[in-house]
């Protein structure tokens, strides 16, 4: 049948649009964080799907890697410490394929957001990542169990430096969607932090951009065999 694509965001889902229909993976997007994820994992897996891919966007746990660049990791290491090896063939594949520079390494989970500078440069001594999400090691240790394939594809969407005012967590859905509402709120009562949601507006654009394009350049079934 060929791979299932799990994402957190229906922004990051969206992005496998530009795959033409036949040639495009099944999604699964339950939300963010690593139980949503793992669950979305498990039914792609019931649905038939060979294969997983955790696709979406990052946190950078390191100087160089900046808003828009591109991580299709080596392995990723989960919150304990377990160290999850990503298909090498496939991930071959996949970077012979991209049009623009990538880069590999490990990718961190963590079951939590990390909202401050402080807290993602502690995970990165801890872990020596080079980039974090909430969703690829619980889908790895799903492909583990079953003893399918498993890639990462992700985006970076904020740079070791930038910290996100945690109010704002209250202002989105599990899918990423805005709840306008409590955002309208937010920046009501914190007025300073309005240029800064601003630039991670920016930032997510330019991460989203840099999805689409992976995808494009992956072609059919993200480059699975």
């Amino acid at each position: 049948m060929g791979p299932g694509v799990v994402t957190g965001l229906a922004r990051e889902a969206a992005c496998l649009d530009v795959v033409p229909e036949g040639e495009r993976a099944r999604v699964g997007c339950a939300g963010m964080g690593p139980r949503a994820a793992a669950s979305a994992a498990c039914d792609l897996l019931k649905s038939g799907c060979t294969g997983l891919v955790s696709f979406g966007v990052a946190g950078a746990l390191v100087p160089d890697l900046r808003a828009g660049d591109l991580v299709i990791a080596d392995a990723v290491v989960s919150a304990s410490g377990e160290v999850l090896a990503c298909d090498i063939p496939w991930r071959q594949r996949l970077g012979s394929r991209m049009s623009g520079r990538h880069t590999g390494g490990l990718l961190a989970g963590s079951d939590a957001p990390l909202f401050g500078a402080k807290d993602k440069r502690l995970l990165a001594d801890a872990s020596g990542a080079c980039a974090v999400d909430m969703e690829s090691h619980a889908v790895a240790d799903i492909a583990r169990r079953a003893g399918v394939p498993f890639v990462t594809i992700r985006a970076i969407v904020d740079p070791l430096e930038r910290s996100i005012p945690a109010w704002v967590a209250g202002g989105i859905d599990a899918y990423g969607r805005p709840r306008l509402t409590r955002l309208i709120a937010g920046i009501a009562a914190h007025p300073g932090d309005l240029k800064t949601l601003l630039r991670l507006g920016r930032e997510q654009a330019c991460a989203l951009k840099t999805l689409r394009r992976a995808a494009l350049d992956a072609g059919a079934f993200l480059a699975f065999d």
